[in-house]
């Protein structure tokens, strides 16, 4: 009886974890964020520095502590070598629009001259009425306006 030993399970998942060939001899990794995550957010965090590979584990230095990661959630970092040359900058004089572009901004309260000379009152807003987007009139409470 005491040799008797339970019947070896079957194991039905027989599927093989992808790993990259490239992540024995990465410096730097990306994992994978497995949780629900908003809408842009990237699926990836990182580049982190990778300290220690194990068979089914990566130890990664994450804020400063070293983290166990499972290896089917790494993606290694390919970066490159040298740094990026960047453009030159650009004059002081290109960098900002001309100041003659620029208008001063105008009241509507304010009288416009004509080039006779003659001044035309500028129309004011009246803002106790609106025109919606289908052109229905609407009239405005008191306490909004």
């Amino acid at each position: 009886m005491a040799n008797m030993r339970p019947t070896q399970t079957d194991w039905h998942d027989k599927r093989a974890t992808f790993v990259y060939s490239d992540q024995r001899t990465c410096t730097h990794v990306f994992f994978r964020n497995d949780t629900v995550r908003l809408e842009l957010t990237p699926p990836y965090q990182g580049p982190y520095e990778g300290l220690r590979r194990s068979e089914k584990w990566f130890e990664v230095l994450v804020n400063g502590k070293p983290t166990n990661v499972s290896i089917d959630r790494l993606k290694p970092c390919y970066s490159l070598r040298e740094p990026v040359s960047t453009a030159p900058p650009m004059p002081p004089s290109l960098a900002s629009p001309p100041s003659a572009y620029m208008s001063p901004p105008t009241s509507n309260t304010a009288s416009q001259s004509t080039s006779h000379g003659t001044t035309h009152p500028v129309a004011t807003k009246d803002y106790s009425t609106g025109v919606t987007r289908s052109q229905r009139r609407v009239t405005i409470p008191l306490r909004y306006r």
